[in-house]
């Protein structure tokens, strides 16, 4: 029994863009000594043997339809381009071994009846890139003088803002009473005027046209406490009624 006939393809082959197909010619025996199974196996490796793949088919040999007459069997193994530990495995150079035998298997296990040489091979593997992207364009050339600006500007920039009518962290914290007071002493509140209404506030000592005079209290001709007078009594006496 020999193996003949190999041939690789995609050819260089990329690693995660298809699988890897190894076609063959396995050539059996004319005496099978009783063996029912046909498997044909390829060990994949890396020239450090880090890194390892094992691919391997059985058939039955029954169920063969042998060409050429002389019970030629071609056969087709794929390998997904993966490693032992299932991932991916690195471009570069790989070794393939390729193997047939021939087992007998009565329900207990298969027994191996008859090996093959070993065909060995190379090939190569390629790293999936995928879409080639255009270079980026190269970055313009900036002279020093715009690039001391543009970090002032930018100083500046995250500086604290202060404009007219707002206040900035900096300033003291006023009282509500005397944030309502202005600098011409008018007190903003609706308390004082009710809402809108400016009270001008009177300094003691000056006067204005149009105030009201004080009331002075007048003192009174007569005594509040003086008893009043008796009436005078008439000496007619009125009869009783009857």
């Amino acid at each position: 029994m020999k193996i003949s006939d190999v041939v690789v393809s995609p050819d260089p082959f990329i690693i995660g863009k298809s699988g890897l197909k190894l076609t063959l010619l396995v050539e059996l025996p004319s005496s099978l000594r009783g063996a029912n199974v046909l498997e044909v196996s390829a060990m994949i490796t890396s020239p450090t043997r880090r890194s390892m793949s094992f691919v391997a088919l059985r058939l039955l040999v029954d169920e063969l339809e042998p060409k050429r007459g002389n019970l030629t069997v071609p056969v087709e193994l794929v390998w997904d381009g993966k490693d032992q530990y299932h991932q991916l495995v690195a471009d570069g150079s790989y070794f393939y071994e390729l193997q047939a035998k021939l087992m007998e298997d009565e329900g207990n296990g298969p027994r191996t009846k008859i090996v093959s040489r070993r065909v060995h091979g190379t090939l190569e593997a390629l790293a999936y890139v995928g879409e080639v992207l255009p270079p980026l364009p190269p970055e313009p050339d900036i002279p020093e003088e715009l690039e001391i600006l543009r970090e002032g500007e930018s100083i500046e920039e995250n500086g604290p803002v202060t404009e007219e009518g707002l206040k900035s962290s900096d300033d003291p914290v006023v009282p509500e009473e005397e944030a309502l007071m202005d600098s011409t002493g008018v007190l903003q509140s609706e308390e004082a005027g009710g809402s809108g209404s400016e009270v001008e506030s009177v300094e003691p000592g000056e006067k204005d046209e149009g105030t009201i005079p004080e009331m002075r209290e007048t003192p009174m001709s007569e005594p509040l406490n003086e008893p009043m007078p008796e009436l005078p009594t008439s000496e007619v006496e009125i009869p009783l009624a009857r």
